[in-house]
């Protein structure tokens, strides 16, 4: 993947200009049309969502390294970033660096960093309120309507902030809240919510989504400790989604999910390069969109099995 590790200046600026900037320009539109009518606004609420997406993979490239040649320029323009998709730059980074660190190992599983998965074992050691806090917590319309909501206002505002990280960490909270709350009050409470909310409830259902069904799927590769193997984890642990043009665009191609997992610090632009230098021997096949959507039924590991199954009963 080493090939594929080259931050491309260029191409960085380039992919600024076909995410940020049209998203902005939207969210704009949709508020001038909203001083006419909030029905004629919402429509524009589908591709300002896309933008939304795409804008927040470059912001998740930055935190990687992997987006400009230069680790201070990803980081101001990861910061720059956060003040557009909500998200605390460096809160963000930390978590997900836990996230990429443990995927994929049954004995490093840890709330937050994971759509947390039970074993078969642990779910029948759990007891009934136990139980039904966790299928509660695995229901598809709580993951992808309630899950963005917890996420935007609750855990980026206020989650794992004293005691937690490093000054950087507790600053990109603190500094986001107060510019959010500026903007707020500067163009006020009632046109901000109008415009931002269906824009963030449709750009969080579908990255919950795709987070969700890049890790939880029929043949996913999960491992104890002992036998984990963490080039599996990337190729076999993580899915590669394929989707058309437009979702690819809109998605910051992060449908070549085995192949970030693979290497980090390869970007978003090089992805679908990566994957078509791997063997064809042991490229993987991909999974339709349609196939992924079965990730949902699935809740628990089965350690004897080596799977993924649903609730007992089903």
């Amino acid at each position: 993947m080493l090939p594929f590790q080259r931050a491309n200046t260029l191409r960085a600026i380039g992919q600024l200009g076909t995410s940020v900037v049209p998203y902005l320009l939207l969210w704009a539109l949709m508020a001038y049309l909203s001083h006419i009518s909030w029905l004629l606004a919402l429509p524009l609420a589908v591709p300002a969502a896309g933008f939304f997406l795409r804008t927040f993979i470059v912001q998740h490239d930055c935190g990687h390294g992997s987006f400009l040649p230069n680790k201070r320029a990803n980081d101001v323009v990861g910061t720059l970033l956060s003040f557009v998709t909500a998200t605390p730059y460096h809160l963000w980074r930390h978590n997900h660096a836990s996230h990429h660190g443990r995927s994929g190992n049954l004995d490093r599983r840890v709330p937050g960093a994971d759509v947390y998965t039970w074993t078969v074992d642990e779910y029948k050691a759990a007891s009934p309120g136990e139980r039904a806090r966790y299928r509660f917590t695995r229901n598809r319309w709580v993951l992808l309507l309630l899950g963005p909501l917890y996420l935007y206002l609750i855990d980026y505002r206020f989650h794992r902030i004293v005691g937690r990280g490093n000054w950087k960490t507790r600053a990109s909270v603190y500094g986001l809240n107060f510019a959010l709350f500026g903007a707020i009050v500067a163009i006020g409470p009632k046109l901000f919510f109008l415009v931002q909310a269906p824009i963030m409830v449709l750009a969080g259902a579908a990255g919950v989504f795709l987070f969700y069904v890049q890790h939880q799927f029929e043949g996913v590769y999960w491992a104890p400790e002992a036998t984990f193997d963490a080039d599996r984890a990337g190729l076999e642990g993580s899915s590669f989604l394929r989707l058309n043009r437009v979702l690819d665009f809109f998605s910051g191609h992060i449908g070549y999910h085995h192949i970030h997992h693979l290497s980090p610090r390869v970007p978003n632009y090089r992805l679908r390069a990566a994957h078509a230098a791997i063997p064809a021997a042991t490229r993987p096949e991909g999974l339709p969109l349609r196939a992924a959507t079965r990730g949902f039924e699935l809740h628990l590991w089965d350690r004897d099995r080596g799977k993924l199954v649903p609730f007992p009963g089903y």
